[in-house]
């Protein structure tokens, strides 16, 4: 099932990643999908208050490709930008899903498409006019309908 949330401004953007985060639980993984610039580390940012972090302690993981983050929940955020010269990323990855314990985020998702279980919940991150346009893909029909239900309310304050 997929669901576009439209072009959210920035104090939306924020807002309805914090209220994606409240449904996140360990085991979770998130592929974040999106040009260069389109939010992906931003989400995380966004989300991290939400799980117990300090968001400025969020940074973008293209150069460390793993940044592990201990709070409510423990937060693994991994960047696949560079995956097709990084076997030992794709181990590491496959260890941190293995454990299930903590939420994953993972940025350049679709480098590895075909790695994936179709489990996992996708957010893709598109520009619009006026901020960036949010469309979440999940099999978890139960997921995406409270993740619409309680979105709804917040966008009607």
């Amino acid at each position: 099932m997929r669901r576009v949330f439209g072009c959210l401004d920035r104090k939306a953007f924020a807002k309805f990643a914090e209220v994606f985060a409240d449904l996140l639980e360990p085991g979770v993984v998130v592929l974040l999908a999106g040009e260069l610039g389109s939010g992906k580390t931003s989400f995380v940012k966004h989300c991290a208050s939400r799980l117990g972090l300090d968001p400025a302690q969020v940074r973008s993981p293209t150069f460390s490709l793993v940044n592990v983050y201990e709070g409510k929940i423990k937060v693994y955020h991994i960047d696949l930008y560079r995956i097709d010269t990084d076997v030992e990323l794709l181990m590491e990855l496959e260890e941190i899903l293995e454990r299930g314990d903590g939420v994953v985020f993972v940025e350049w998702a679709d480098r590895i498409g075909s790695f994936w279980t179709g489990e996992e919940i996708k957010i893709t991150f598109d520009f619009c006019e006026n901020g960036r346009i949010v469309s979440v893909e999940v099999q978890n029909e139960r997921l995406l309908s409270e993740l619409s239900k309680r979105w709804s309310r917040v966008a009607q304050i």
